[in-house]
């Protein structure tokens, strides 16, 4: 199976229920996943990791919508070549890792170690958390309960957070809670708008979710996905992995539990608008569906970490347009419905096409190699990294 339909596949029915780390372990097996402090990432020489940006990396960077830190240090480094000695082969870990293997787990002695050599800091007890047992993200709820990065995970384990055996009302109670404090402790990110919406939706309050969608559209996003994976990567790394190893597991083992919730958003959405529709209102009908149309198109972003978020994107879009007469037009691009759909259908071709023949890229990657495309998709995302992937090792 490809790494293209191992993402349809987590798109379309994993993604639903939430549990991305699983699925990230999945879709390892074949797409080199998911790689913004590059200042810190880069742990090895500069030379050896990440040569020119391709022409397509040179467009993704010049389109980003909030560019990351680090990336003007990296581009203003030079690039020195060193001759190749021997090609270093790929180790037994990572060979499992990337047919199919499942991510390792900190024993609670190595993630003790690494919490005590980094003060049991913020950091340090979520990457424990996600690495090893989740009794970190408790300490670190109770130490840090106003850091946002906090709040997001309390959220995403609701149940956990308010008790291990927590009822239904309790984890939901729970999760709003944490939601509230997302959004308070950081008042500019739209994921907390958009996680919050979701779960108004949730529980009926269509006013408030479409309040809070809105609000979230005139804000920039951050999902701290960097910053998990640097300290995921770390917190290995001390725990003896290799650096590739570090990498590999850090970028597999990423939680995105937010795009399940922003799929479900944008359907209801759509939802609402064939509502008002119905109801005889198509203003506030036109403006829902608007608003989960560019929603959509914000999240299918060329230069995004995964390819996951362009295919929420894109599946957003679809529901979106489907709800809509395909011999008519909607909006101001003066293209009928069905031609936004086939357009949609394009560029999902479009990833299928980089995607393809993923095993066969992988298996001509040394550690080396691996390294350097890591730390290349945290820069420039992952669709871009795919296609200077397939120019480097020669696949079409």
């Amino acid at each position: 199976m490809n790494p293209y339909e191992r993402q349809n596949n987590t798109v379309t029915t994993r993604l639903e229920t939430c549990r991305y780390n699983s699925m990230k372990a999945k879709i390892a097996s074949g797409v080199v996943l998911v790689g913004v402090i590059i200042g810190l990432l880069i742990y090895t020489q500069p030379e050896r990791l990440v040569p020119p940006p391709t022409a397509l990396e040179q467009q993704t960077t010049s389109s980003q919508t909030h560019p990351r830190p680090g990336r003007d240090l990296l581009a203003s480094a030079p690039v020195v070549v060193e001759p190749v000695q021997e090609t270093p082969t790929i180790t037994n870990l990572l060979n499992r890792l990337l047919h199919d293997g499942e991510a390792p787990r900190l024993t609670l002695e190595q993630a003790e170690a690494y919490l005590n050599q980094n003060g049991r800091n913020v950091e340090s007890l979520l990457a424990a958390s996600d690495a090893s047992d989740r009794k970190y993200l408790r300490e670190a709820m109770e130490k840090f309960p106003n850091d946002p990065r906090v709040a997001f995970r309390a959220a995403y384990f609701a149940a956990y957070s308010a008790n291990p055996n927590a009822t239904e009302e309790e984890a939901n109670s729970s999760r709003r809670q944490w939601l509230d404090v997302f959004k308070q402790s950081a008042p500019d990110n739209a994921m907390a708008d958009y996680l919050s919406a979701a779960d108004h939706f949730r529980a009926g309050d269509k006013d408030k979710a479409f309040a809070e969608m809105a609000s979230g559209m005139r804000k920039s996003m951050e999902d701290y996905s960097q910053d998990f994976m640097l300290n995921a990567e770390e917190a290995y790394r001390q725990a003896g992995y290799s650096e590739a190893e570090s990498k590999f597991i850090a970028n597999m083992s990423l939680l995105l539990p937010q795009e399940a919730q922003f799929k479900s958003a944008g359907r209801s959405l759509v939802e609402l608008a064939t509502a008002f529709r119905q109801a005889g209102d198509q203003g506030s009908a036109d403006a829902a569906l608007q608003m989960a149309i560019n929603f959509g198109q914000r999240l299918n972003s060329p230069n995004s970490l995964t390819l996951i978020e362009p295919l929420v994107g894109i599946a957003i879009q679809n529901i979106a347009y489907k709800s809509l007469d395909p011999n008519g037009m909607f909006g101001d691009s003066g293209k009928t419905v069905q031609w936004q759909l086939d357009s949609l259908t394009q560029q999902r071709a479009g990833i299928k096409a980089i995607a393809q023949n993923w095993d066969n890229i992988t298996s001509r990657m040394s550690e080396t190699d691996l390294v350097a495309y890591l730390n290349r998709q945290r820069l420039y995302g992952e669709q871009a990294t795919m296609q200077w992937a397939r120019t480097r090792f020669g696949v079409q």
